[in-house]
């Protein structure tokens, strides 16, 4: 009893052993990985420290002292990485890389405002709102509307066609939706009344796809005035105020 009770607790221990060592070999794989990772990254200074080891071989076969040991290596280190960061950097300048160009159009599509338009003569689009919009980036934008849902009181605007464009540096634009409210549905609002205007833009470079997502949510507030006199025309004024806003990277199937 007491020689298999020992051969049991013999075999546990050699099988813990067994998968400590298993353990420990996956750790080094995961190490190794990670060191290779970082080598692909850091390949300039791998590339440099290995130019910089094969001329100081060089001089060291040549029989030169331990200074101009010392200066071949540093001086070929330097040299190598100057002169390929240097490549690198007129590449870029030449074409920017998906990142650099992802930061620079973060939040590169403006919201400037709201503008109403009332046309009392066109009975099957009578009142909507314009949206101004501007670019902020360093160089054009293209843009597609996403969403446009504009609710007053009980009504809903029909839903707006995508409006595709682009924007030159700094340029603003007004986005005219595809339609608005027909005159009934106007003359029912009440003098002054309150709705909620959401809308979604895709933007980005216009070479890369769209990359980025303004969305906005505003509480908007609408003031009917009636003519006072012959000569007067009724106006529509309004007020808008944020009630939600995010400018996000689109996510990548």
């Amino acid at each position: 009893m007491t020689l298999s009770w020992g051969a049991g607790m013999a075999n546990r221990v050699g099988l813990a052993r067994r998968v400590w060592n298993w353990l420990g070999q996956l750790s080094l794989i995961a190490w190794i990985v990670d060191l290779a990772k970082w080598l692909l990254l850091q390949w300039s200074t791998v590339l440099s420290a290995a130019v910089a080891t094969g001329f100081t071989i060089w001089a060291w076969m040549e029989q030169y002292g331990y200074l101009p040991l010392a200066l071949v290596a540093l001086g070929s280190f330097a040299v190598t990485i100057w002169t390929f960061n240097g490549i690198v950097w007129m590449r870029r300048q030449a074409r920017p890389s998906p990142a650099r160009i992802t930061f620079d159009y973060s939040h590169a599509l403006l919201f400037e405002g709201v503008v109403p338009a009332l046309d009392l003569e066109n009975k099957a689009n009578t009142f909507e709102l314009r949206l101004l919009i501007r670019n902020a980036a360093n160089g054009p934008v293209q843009f597609r509307s996403e969403n446009w849902t504009l609710s007053i009181e009980d009504r809903i605007t029909p839903p707006s066609t995508a409006i595709i464009g682009t924007l030159a540096r700094g340029e603003q634009r007004t986005m005219f939706p595809a339609g608005g409210f027909r005159e009934e549905a106007y003359n029912d609002f009440k003098d002054r009344t309150e709705g909620t205007l959401e809308f979604s833009i895709l933007y980005g470079h216009p070479d890369d796809p769209l990359s980025r997502r303004m969305s906005k949510t505003l509480r908007i507030f609408l003031f009917k005035t009636k003519p006072q006199a012959r000569t007067d025309k009724e106006t529509a004024s309004i007020q808008w105020r944020i009630v939600k806003e995010t400018d996000e990277p689109i996510s990548k199937p």
